[in-house]
């Protein structure tokens, strides 16, 4: 009965931090692709982009501590250069540079997300 109840008990802790894990990403997540589409929108209307790519930088720079505890730190870092290049980027004056970078955040966005969800694809 001991065994039962301890298992049971671990059994809650891991859903439970499976929980929080997946909650925290997808916030995360959120957050960044809301200031990727400002930052894009920006650009199209001839503001000022790079505030927003830094403003974009200063969120990525506080979330990605805590993300280390989940995610892969190789995908942390593809985002970082990623959102680093696009500061760069977003001085220029060449728009497809910027939008590749754009599309480049948000496709490895995309993959941390997907990579977290528990389904079929992520467990095998």
């Amino acid at each position: 009965m001991k065994r039962l109840i301890s298992a049971a008990i671990l059994f809650v802790f891991v859903i439970a931090a499976y929980s929080v894990s997946l909650w925290y990403i997808t916030d995360a997540c959120k957050e960044t692709k809301t200031l990727i589409d400002e930052c894009e929108e920006a650009y199209k209307n001839g503001g000022d982009a790079y505030d927003k790519a830094e403003e974009l930088k200063r969120l990525w720079d506080k979330k990605e501590g805590p993300l280390s505890f989940f995610v892969t730190h190789d995908s942390i870092d593809e985002i970082e250069l990623a959102i680093s290049e696009l500061c760069v980027y977003s001085k220029a004056e060449e728009e497809n540079d910027f939008k590749e970078r754009i599309e480049n955040i948000k496709m490895l966005l995309h993959q941390v997300s997907e990579d977290t969800t528990f389904s079929m694809h992520s467990v095998f």
